[in-house]
């Protein structure tokens, strides 16, 4: 439980997901290759990790990594004695084959000391060449030299780590770590990225109708600043929730989502755009790559002030930001049919946030307008149903939806 993977098995990681080859045979119990999946590529692997599991192994699997565990997970009945490792199961056996007939078999850290698997390895006559990569050539057992024929070929490694660094190498893969800053590796995003997400659902819940102690157990979870949003949220008179947000912006003055968050009440409360464009602009001093403020300023620019041309490249960035961001595609949706006119490129965003948040009512009900707009009826029925089942009490989403119905 305690064990990390070494950072051979992240340049595993990533020859496993970017490359066709999807395959690790392993008698180890632990999650080592697992556990870098899921850290460099937030990558879900197939886990065969006991031999009932053995018939969804599938030679044309081409989208997961396949581990399959000869001896089973560690929790699922590991098999570790002599009587245990004396033969593969037929059914094993019998999926094992398309994969050694399709791929070859580079060996690794293994000394062949299981009947099992090297009387399989020795019987199965469609089986691909194998690379037995071992530190010392003179060291390799009788077994294995048995086992290998002259079609096989033996390559003597340093190490587990420093041999999966070169064949990364000669792949072409990125770097795991940037060089020159370490903040910028993949792992690190990753981890901020998964961070952001999870953060960005707790503020969700503190915008739904929620009770003081409900608020109070969230507020723990959020950053400080958070706290003048919930009292905004709060109190129902505009006049005081202007005042909790310039005490907030006085508490906070480096707190680029408060300025992003006051520049929205500003627009859509106050309605003093000027003032509005200024804390839009204040907040994307404080943090330019923000993919949520580039949106929200490219939604005032072409929503309020009608300059497409910049709003379209704040669209841009805040996509190139973050690609996954399902209210940037709808709104750049929006954007492409209602001023650029492109409704081919606007069907592909509207078709990318509904892949992201498929039970959105909002996402739905846009989208079965647009089809409305090209004529296509039967389909834009489909989604304007879907819309009105994810509605729920959104009263002028309803009202809207009615129209089109």
């Amino acid at each position: 439980n305690r064990a990390t993977p070494s950072i051979g098995y992240l340049f595993l990681a990533q020859i496993l997901t970017n490359t066709k080859h999807k395959f690790v045979l392993t008698t180890n119990f632990d999650t080592m290759t697992e556990d870098a999946l899921f850290s460099l590529q937030n990558t879900k692997p197939l886990i065969i990790g006991h031999t009932s599991l053995a018939n969804y192994i599938s030679v044309n699997n081409s989208i997961r990594p396949v581990i399959v565990k000869l001896h089973h997970d560690y929790l699922l009945s590991p098999k570790h004695t002599t009587k245990d490792t004396d033969a593969l199961t037929p059914e094993l056996k019998k999926n094992l084959d398309p994969v050694l007939a399709g791929v070859h078999l580079i060996v690794i850290g293994y000394g062949g000391y299981d009947t099992d698997i090297m009387n399989y390895l020795r019987e199965t006559t469609s089986r691909k060449p194998i690379y037995w990569c071992c530190r010392d050539e003179r060291k390799l057992s009788a077994e294995i030299k048995s086992l290998l024929t002259d079609q096989d070929f033996i390559v003597e490694i340093e190490g587990f780590d420093l041999f999966m660094l070169m064949l990364n190498a000669k792949l072409e893969h990125s770097p795991l770590i940037d060089p020159d800053d370490v903040e910028e590796s993949v792992l690190v995003k990753n981890a901020i990225q998964q961070a952001k997400k999870y953060q960005e659902q707790l503020k969700k819940l503190g915008k739904q109708d929620i009770e003081d102690d409900e608020l109070e157990a969230l507020k723990v979870q959020l950053p400080t600043w958070w706290d003048y949003e919930l009292q905004v949220k709060k109190e129902t008179d505009p006049s005081k929730q202007n005042k909790i947000y310039q005490e907030g912006l006085k508490a906070h003055p480096k707190s680029f989502e408060l300025f992003g968050n006051y520049a929205l009440f500003l627009t859509n409360i106050r309605k003093n755009h000027d003032q509005a464009e200024a804390y839009y602009k204040k907040s994307l001093e404080l943090e330019p790559d923000n993919a949520i403020v580039n949106g929200n300023y490219a939604f005032f620019l072409t929503n309020i002030r009608k300059n497409h041309d910049q709003a379209e490249a704040y669209y841009k960035k805040s996509l190139e930001l973050e690609p996954n961001n399902t209210i940037v595609n709808g709104n750049y949706a929006l954007f492409l049919t209602n001023i650029r006119k492109n409704h081919d490129q606007a069907e592909a965003y509207y078709k990318k946030s509904l892949e992201l948040e498929p039970d959105n009512a909002i996402f739905n009900g846009n989208y079965a307008q647009f089809l409305f707009i090209k004529g296509e009826e039967s389909q834009a029925q489909v989604y304007l149903d879907k819309a009105f089942n994810f509605a729920d009490n959104h009263q002028d989403l309803l009202a809207e939806l009615w129209f089109y119905r």
